[in-house]
């Protein structure tokens, strides 16, 4: 095997999450030997670059999305695709000049679906193989579904960071009957890890994620939830710079961003987290072996699917935006228990293998 081949890893820059999934990839691929470059764009890009300071990295344009307050996500979503469209077509051609620039052997796309390319092998990371569609919608979802097929048969590989049999973390999102040849599914992934040794610092910690308005719409209802909380102490990383919400308690302790070390102690010093019930938060938890209490955003039908998913096999608690109670939703929490999905780190470390082989 060739060790100093060049990877493109490039995660979507939609939150944080398809960027801290990459992590352990990255980590992989350069424990292997490979010479990674990483591209992304805003707070995606941020993030891998902190955690990676020596690697090369590009900025390369995202898709930009733009969330509603009040009205619906995928009314949203349909308005904003030729944007979208756009997006993936400027991104297909960056992606020529970038493997000439870096002489690129190989990418790596977490549903970036505009980078494949016949030059070099391309691999696609997702855990929607289905894309859930709200009330409404069903007619759309099979044309939704078809064109999602499509864009992933141009890559060579499609990633699942699940299991493919049960028990697994996203049910029918990647678990159905589809007519994708060329799935591999490549164990969850995640930056934690578990350490049950740490002393408990703090009853709850509190991790908000995703996009605006919706971060901050939760976060002032929290907020106004914890005026009184008593139960014991809180860290609240509110994931963002924007001038705090004051909060008279001084059993709760905020923080505005967080690293990957940061969040990997809080979680080892907490009793249970609450947070959004994004894919890579759930691993992220897995990996922990946390209780949590899930909020799934509002209109997001794959976080709402999640967390009823999750809920139903007892693995965490979840709970919808407008209908929190912290203190009583907590006490529900802390009865589910995650701790008896078992992780197998090696599937990862056996599909970069015969990645990098194949080079």
């Amino acid at each position: 095997m060739n060790l100093q081949k060049n990877i493109l890893v490039a995660p979507l820059d939609w939150g944080l999450g398809h960027a801290s999934r990459c992590i352990p990839v990255i980590r992989e691929l350069i424990e292997q030997g490979a010479n990674v470059v990483l591209a992304s764009d805003g707070d995606s890009l941020l993030l891998l670059k902190k955690e990676f300071p020596e690697l090369n990295s590009i900025e390369l344009p995202g898709y930009k999305p733009v969330y509603p307050r009040f009205s619906s996500m995928w009314w949203m979503m349909l308005v904003q695709l030729p944007k979208f469209r756009k997006a993936i077509k400027r991104e297909n051609e960056l992606l020529e000049k970038i493997i000439s620039d870096y002489h690129i052997h190989a990418v790596i796309s977490d549903n970036r679906y505009g980078l494949s390319t016949d030059r070099v092998p391309c691999i696609f990371i997702t855990h929607q193989l289905q894309i859930m569609m709200p009330p409404g919608f069903q007619k759309a979802g099979k044309l939704f579904n078809e064109t999602n097929h499509r864009l992933i048969r141009n890559f060579d590989e499609c990633w699942v960071p699940d299991f493919e049999n049960e028990p697994n973390l996203s049910g029918d999102l990647s678990h159905f009957n589809h007519e994708l040849e060329h799935v591999k599914f490549i164990g969850p992934l995640s930056r934690m890890k578990k350490n049950d040794r740490s002393e408990k610092k703090w009853k709850l910690l509190i991790i908000l994620s995703g996009p605006e308005p919706q971060r901050s719409i939760l976060e002032k209802k929290l907020i106004s939830q914890l005026g009184d909380y008593e139960e014991g102490k809180c860290l609240f990383i509110r994931g963002s710079n924007k001038k705090e919400i004051q909060i008279k308690n001084s059993l709760v302790q905020m923080m505005n961003i967080a690293n990957s070390e940061e969040i990997q102690q809080a979680m080892n010093e907490s009793e249970i987290v609450v947070c959004r019930a994004g894919y890579s938060s759930i691993m992220d938890l897995v990996f922990a072996n946390k209780k949590a209490l899930l909020i799934p955003t509002p209109g997001q039908t794959e976080q709402k699917y999640l967390a009823s998913f999750l809920a139903e096999n007892k693995m965490f608690y979840s709970v919808e935006q407008n209908q929190l109670n912290l203190k009583t939703d907590i006490e529900n929490a802390m009865t589910f228990n995650p701790a008896g999905f078992t992780m197998n780190e090696n599937l990862l470390k056996k599909n970069i293998e015969e990645f990098l082989y194949k080079l």
